[in-house]
């Protein structure tokens, strides 16, 4: 029985399959219904969208009876894809639906400068359409230029190793002008171009930039200079044109100015020069050199440099002037530079004129006039003002009339044992010398007749020299060394002092004895010769004082009644005996106990001691030194006892209570006086009425003078 259902269930099956396929064999055989099933394939209506934003998702709506397929072109699927859930997919499918389903098209957010399209197909069945037309939108090439932002006073705006930019971009008629940079001597303005695109530029003859990055989209620093092989004399516009191959995307105006007028002078700093008689260029700092001063200019071919020389008639331009200006070449080579460096080089030859003279360097620009008589005054007298700037006056002294000025006067050299003259008739005759130009005449005697004369010895010489020749009384060389005759030079070479030191002879010094000094330049030729002549100092057993009181009293009226007085020993025992610290020596007498006076020394003193004492003086009180200017001191004196109503003005005064020293100032000792309270007092339980003391005054290095201070009250 379960065996015969079965089979009866195969044939009914069987039956029911065999009358289902007739019937739809039926309905294909039919036109009609052949129509009526093409119209259930139900594609969505065509979308057609032309300007989508790029980044932007699209969607449309299918609901197919049948399975489907949805596919984007291979050559599309770079820029359109197909969401599938957090996929994104060249290809979706499925089966019929029921409901709508919203099927998103994902696009590229990468702007393009080309159109991008996309035709998206769908199949049902054996059937495939068109459903979805999209066209991404194209972008448009730009580039904005935006100049650098400017400060107050005319400078490029800059922070933080960076250039600030203007915010609003450059309009069609604004004119980006090149600015001249003093230090790097260029014309240039900075630029920052925005651009969403790889542009080309193209620059004017005389206009470049350095664009140093892989990319020129997006923003990029630009810095727009001056070719300085091409820069035109004057003010020239140009355009820098932004393009896409041929097509021109931006124009900007530029202009360069003129550089015919640009123009710089440097002479090492130096507004005016001055040189001696030898050649030497001496600074404002004392110092001296005989090379070249060296200067540059710098601007167009047609700048230059002249020589005004100064006569009676006013400045004139020689062919050959006795300043020498040496001028470095002009680099003629191809594609040199417009604006160009030459290096300047002046010089003076030795002078032997009696008066000083005069000329003018004058750096002229090339918009200088060619004619320099349309840069000076109508007199010639003197330069115009709008060229005064590049003028540097030029001063050379006249040969001096000595070689050697001593820094102690006569009176002072003649105290001290010096002596010095010029001589009457030339000097080493036989040695067929040759003399520098102008220098014969520079030969003289020089005597020392007693030991301290070395402390008045220092002096100055007019000519650097280049060698010292020391010279024995026949006139044959000697060793400078070894020999009782020598020069010192101290200082910068300009100052020093001859030395004749008789200790060289350990016994038997000859009581005279002479030599010579020789001065030589750079060629060997004689600058100046001194016969040098020593003699013994005299002995004597009597001091010999020389009465100085009205010069070291600042009052010599109250000394006289106080009964002091002072005299300079110049010889004698007691000169002998302190002669070793080669100072002045003076015998300091008060006749009353207990008195105060004012001694006025020539020269300042740091320190006082008293020779032999520990513990300083016993009878002697010094108060502090006071160093005033005379003039003023006088004026204070004055309005003390009544003489005048004011009080002298003293904000300028240099002048101090203690210790003050000056250096020298050029070729002079500037010496202000040093007043110092001498008080003597015989000291408590001394019952004898005559008592001395030795006190000393000097500084640091030396003793500049001896007081044997003495109490005599018998």
């Amino acid at each position: 029985m379960i065996m015969n259902k079965k089979i009866y269930d195969f044939f009914s099956l069987l039956s029911l399959a065999a009358v289902l396929f007739a019937g739809i064999s039926c309905e294909q055989t039919d036109p009609v219904d052949d129509s009526s099933d093409k119209d259930t394939v139900s594609f969505p209506e065509l979308v057609k969208e032309t300007d989508v934003e790029p980044g932007t998702l699209l969607t449309f709506t299918i609901q197919p009876d049948k399975g489907w397929s949805i596919s984007i072109p291979v050559e599309s699927f770079e820029w359109f894809k197909i969401l599938d859930g957090k996929f994104k997919v060249q290809t979706l499918s499925g089966v019929s639906l029921k409901e709508p389903k919203t099927i998103t098209i994902w696009t590229t957010e990468e702007p393009s400068f080309a159109l991008r399209s996309c035709e998206v197909k769908m199949t049902i069945g054996e059937e495939t359409r068109t459903v979805a037309e999209y066209t991404l939108r194209a972008e448009g090439r730009t580039v904005e230029v935006y100049p650098v932002a400017m400060t107050e006073d005319g400078r490029f705006s800059y922070a933080d190793g960076a250039y600030i930019y203007d915010t609003k971009p450059l309009a069609e008629d604004d004119v980006v002008e090149l600015v001249w940079d003093e230090n790097e001597r260029r014309y240039s303005f900075p630029v920052e171009v925005k651009s969403n695109y790889d542009w080309t530029v193209e620059w004017p003859e005389w206009a470049r930039a350095d664009i140093n990055v892989d990319s020129r989209v997006g923003d990029v620093p630009v810095e727009i200079y001056g070719v300085n092989s091409k820069l035109p004399m004057t003010s020239t516009d140009g355009e820098v044109i932004f393009k896409h191959g041929d097509d021109v995307k931006k124009i900007v105006k530029v202009r360069i100015p003129g550089s015919q007028d640009k123009f710089i002078h440097n002479l090492s700093g130096y507004t005016s020069l001055y040189f001696d008689h030898a050649c030497y260029m001496h600074n404002d700092n004392g110092v001296y050199s005989k090379d070249p001063v060296q200067g540059y200019f710098f601007g167009p071919e047609s700048s230059r440099v002249v020589v005004l020389e100064l006569g009676d008639n006013g400045y004139e331009l020689k062919e050959t002037p006795w300043l020498s200006v040496v001028v470095g070449a002009w680099d003629n080579v191809d594609n040199a530079d417009v604006l160009q460096s030459r290096t300047v080089s002046i010089s003076a030859p030795r002078y032997a004129g009696s008066e000083d003279r005069n000329a003018t360097i004058v750096f002229l620009p090339a918009t200088a006039p060619s004619d320099v008589a349309e840069i000076l005054s109508a007199d010639r007298m003197s330069i115009k003002e709008e060229y005064s700037s590049y003028a540097i006056p030029v001063v050379q002294a006249a040969r001096p009339a000595e070689y050697i000025t001593f820094e102690a006067d006569a009176s002072e050299r003649e105290s001290a044992g010096l002596l010095f003259v010029k001589a009457e008739s030339d000097l080493l005759p036989e040695k067929d010398l040759t003399f520098a130009e102008g220098s014969r005449d520079w030969q003289y005697e020089l005597s020392y007749i007693k030991e301290m004369a070395t402390a008045k010895s220092t002096f100055y010489i007019t000519e650097a020299y280049e060698t010292i020749t020391v010279l024995d009384a026949e006139g044959n060389e000697v060793i400078a060394d070894e020999h009782w005759l020598s020069y010192d030079s101290l200082g910068e070479g300009l100052y020093g002092q001859i030395q004749m030191d008789m200790s060289i002879f350990l016994k038997d010094a000859p009581s005279e004895i002479d030599g010579y000094v020789v001065f030589k330049d750079e060629t060997g030729k004689v600058l100046s010769i001194v016969h040098c002549k020593y003699k013994e100092e005299p002995k004597t057993d009597v001091d010999v004082l020389k009465d100085v009181s009205a010069e070291f009293f600042a009052d010599p009226q109250a000394a006289e009644m106080a009964g002091a007085t002072i005299h300079e020993v110049v010889s004698g025992p007691t000169y002998i005996k302190y002669k070793e610290h080669q100072a002045p020596i003076y015998i300091v007498k008060f006749t009353k106990n207990n008195t105060s006076l004012v001694i006025n020394t020539s020269k300042e003193c740091q320190i006082y001691s008293c020779a032999g004492k520990k513990n300083g003086p016993e009878m002697v009180t010094i108060d502090d030194q006071m160093f005033i200017d005379k003039e003023i001191y006088q004026q204070i004196e004055d309005y003390n006892n009544g003489l005048i109503d004011k009080y002298p003005d003293t904000s300028n005064e240099r002048s101090t209570m203690g210790i003050l020293t000056f250096g020298k100032t050029s070729f002079e000792t500037r010496v202000y006086p040093g007043y110092s309270k001498f008080n003597m007092k015989m000291p408590d339980k001394v019952t004898d009425k005559y008592m001395s003391e030795v006190i000393q005054f000097g500084t640091q290095e030396a003793i500049l003078f001896v007081f044997i201070c003495e109490l005599d009250l018998q």
